[in-house]
């Protein structure tokens, strides 16, 4: 019987590819429009270009002598057994990183990264021959962006395909920089091979092939380059209603167009465009049109075309389709709009999900994961790598040393059993001691607060979908009047569960008065803490709903902000390297729904960012847009 059933689906999903030609997709009038709206401004800017160069050349100039400041430098790297090349230019010339591949070698350049100079690097220059830099905050860029006199002083750095390779042997933070282009460019690439498979079928299967309503609406593709073995990326998109990814199906027809766009060599190109430009050659996709309105109005609006598919995409992406070697499809998900996952099948059960997540479930948008590199090996690489993290993998050895439990009474909680109790307490002891030399104060503070404090911390606003509020008592009249008041941010008599201890700790230090030669104050909590995470971000112990962490706040002056944070520094630095653990910083900067002003934020950030360029052999990114509400 499964052997009919699966014939009768690969007749009923494979038959009409011989019925009808296989440009049905590219001539529906959607996708057309979008092709020449790109060529048109493509073709204008162009133009207008080509008349600001003729008006340049009728300018004379003046003054032909050349002054130092009107000199940029960057330091080229060559490798590791090279010295470092000093180029200089015109303070008008611009080049690409195109322009530096003879001098800095290499093969298959995907892209560049660029770090600011320090003294140290300009001192060191002629001894040092590695290129150290990574505690230092880099800019990304593709080969054929531009590099001005913004980049003065700037260490340049090349990178290719195979440098994307899991063994690569080179800077974590180049690898990170080579998969984040590469797995980015290959999420463009399902996604154009997705809207053309997935729009073939529904055209077909509604034997229609006339239709021009956009129904495969393409959401977000980003790459996962987040330090987990398994990485790669992923295209959500939104689907009709009753259309499900299913792998055994859909996989092969959609890696085989993908393995088609890669021997096509497509050049990935970019377009800078006004807002309304986008919301133009946009306007059938609700998904990125919202993605527009989120974008501020300082920052440029960029699209990325390979082929015939374009993309509102930041960018950057590798020069061509077949700098990437192999692609490969992993698993399908559910996930809501800016929401993370819902379910996952292809989930290693830890029996702590839930199907359904606490949003409508009409708004479901389906996911495609999958992982690509640019060397022949390089799979064979990543899977042994991934073969081996499941055997560690902490959910599978909790449960056969009888650490901890899960139970979908209570999703993504975990039961601590005797033996994990006892490791836990271990754990707990150890860290209470760290923060008695570091001079913290242990504290206790309540697991519920009223709407009140809430709405003044602003977790109410832009938090409360990620909150557990309660329902006092058990009748049904309560129930009904607190689901209406939970919706209300201006109510302040309900409750919620703490998500966090910021706004219990900052109380502690308001309810009396205080000098400034009683600061620093630290505290330090190891309260429970529950959040309403996704179900299908859930993972064993490392992202639940219910969890403790050692939470803890300095209040201090600005004076002492520094030294604070550098004793807080040496702390985690302390305590991870007594357990052997390799780990990178990132700086998380003012987030787009922020509290307070924004000079206090930016005073904030140079802080961190001073105190962490000192430390010279920390190894530390920028996590842009991410920092605290």
């Amino acid at each position: 019987m499964k052997s009919i059933v699966k014939q009768f689906l690969l007749y009923r999903y494979h038959r009409p590819r011989r019925l009808f030609s296989t440009n049905i997709v590219t001539d529906v009038e959607w996708y057309q429009n979008r092709i020449t709206l790109w060529e048109e401004e493509e073709n204008r800017q162009k133009n207008n270009n080509n008349n600001i160069n003729n008006n340049n050349n009728n300018v004379t100039t003046t003054n032909n002598v050349q002054q130092d400041e009107d000199i940029f430098k960057i330091s080229l790297y060559r490798g590791k057994k090279k010295r470092r090349k000093e180029i200089s230019f015109d303070s008008n010339e611009s080049i690409t990183p195109n322009d530096l591949k003879k001098d800095a070698g290499g093969d298959n350049p995907i892209g560049a990264i660029c770090i600011p100079m320090t003294i140290n690097d300009n001192n060191d220059n002629n001894n040092n021959n590695n290129n150290n830099n990574s505690n230092h905050p880099l800019t990304l860029i593709g080969m054929n962006d531009t590099i001005d006199n913004s980049y003065d002083n700037y260490n340049i750095q090349l990178i290719s395909a195979n440098d994307a390779d899991v063994d690569a042997d080179v800077d974590v933070h180049v690898k990170e920089a080579a998969q984040t282009i590469l797995w980015h460019s290959a999420a463009h690439i399902l996604g154009q091979a997705a809207e053309k498979v997935l729009t073939k079928h529904l055209l077909l299967d509604n034997n229609n092939i006339n239709n021009n309503n956009v129904n495969v609406l393409l959401c977000d593709g980003p790459p996962l380059v987040d330090g987990s073995v398994e990485g790669g990326f992923f295209y959500e998109m939104s689907l009709p209603k009753g259309m499900t990814i299913r792998e055994e199906i859909f996989f092969p027809e959609l890696e085989v167009e993908m393995k088609k766009i890669l021997k096509e060599k497509q050049q990935f190109t970019k377009l800078e465009v006004t807002k309304e430009f986008a919301s133009k050659m946009f306007s059938y996709n609700q998904f990125k049109i919202d993605m527009l309105e989120h974008i501020p109005d300082n920052e440029a609006i960029t699209l990325y075309r390979n082929g015939p598919f374009v993309d509102l995409c930041r960018g950057p992406h590798i020069p061509m389709t077949n700098q990437i070697k192999q692609i490969k499809l992993l698993k399908t998900s559910a996930s809501h709009w800016k929401s993370g996952d819902t379910t996952d099948n292809n989930n290693n059960s830890n029996n702590n999900n839930e199907t359904i997540s606490r949003d409508d479930e009409e708004h479901l948008l389906q996911r495609i994961y999958g992982v690509a590199f640019g060397t022949k090996n390089g799979m064979k690489s990543w899977q042994k790598r991934l073969d081996e993290a499941k055997l560690r993998d902490h959910r599978k050895i909790g449960v056969k040393q009888e650490l901890f439990m899960f139970h979908n009474t209570s999703p993504g909680s975990a039961f601590m059993l005797p033996h994990g109790t006892r490791i836990y307490n271990s754990l707990l002891n150890m860290l209470k001691k760290e923060y008695k030399k570091y001079k913290y104060d242990e504290i206790m503070t309540p697991m519920i607060y009223k709407h009140e404090l809430w709405n003044t911390s602003g977790h109410l606003q832009n938090y409360r979908e990620d909150m557990y509020m309660v329902v006092p008592g058990v009748e049904e009249e309560n129930i009904l009047n607190e689901e209406q008041n939970t919706n209300d941010s201006n109510n302040n008599n309900g409750m919620g569960l703490k998500p966090m201890n910021c706004p219990g700790h900052c109380l502690i230090y308001k309810h009396q008065p205080r000098s400034y030669r009683n600061l620093p104050l630290r505290v330090a909590d190891f309260s429970p803490l529950h959040r309403n995470e996704i179900s299908g971000a859930l993972s064993g112990l490392t992202r639940l709903r219910k969890f403790q962490q050692d939470d803890a706040h300095v209040f201090c002056t600005e004076e002492q902000v520094k030294e604070e944070l550098k004793q807080c520094l040496n702390m985690v630095d302390t305590v991870y390297k007594r357990f052997g653990f390799e780990y990178r910083m990132r700086l998380s900067t003012r987030p787009e729904k922020y509290l307070g002003s924004i000079e206090l934020w930016n005073e904030a950030e140079n802080a961190l960012e001073s105190l962490l360029n000192e430390q010279t052999d920390l190894n530390w990114t920028y996590n842009h847009g991410d920092g605290g509400k």
